[in-house]
């Protein structure tokens, strides 16, 4: 998932995700923390970066059912307390950042 001004690099993006188990329930990108030292607080990944959801974890969003809370909500926060509901594993990389690389 990327936003319309989101540059991405294919062959970069293939090697990165060759070194993940594809089987695995994982969603990949640049994390950002909500509240992430608090009870309710968590990680997500942020949408300006770009996201990239493995098919475990599609499959496990799909077969929750859950639903949106309303139509202008954070879509990537309500990804982040997705994966904190469901337990995916967030799995933060340098190589997606939604500003210049350092």
């Amino acid at each position: 998932v990327v936003d319309d001004d989101t540059l991405l690099s294919i062959p970069r993006l293939v090697d990165f995700l060759g070194c993940h188990d594809d089987k695995s329930y994982s969603i990949f990108g640049e994390m950002y923390g909500y509240k992430a030292y608090h009870t309710n607080g968590y990680l997500y990944p942020t949408g300006g970066a770009g996201i990239v959801f493995s098919k475990g974890a599609i499959d496990s969003i799909v077969n929750s059912k859950i639903t949106c809370p309303s139509h202008d909500y954070p879509d990537d926060m309500f990804i982040g307390n997705i994966a904190r509901l469901l337990r995916l594993q967030l799995v933060h990389s340098s190589l997606f950042h939604q500003d210049q690389p350092i």
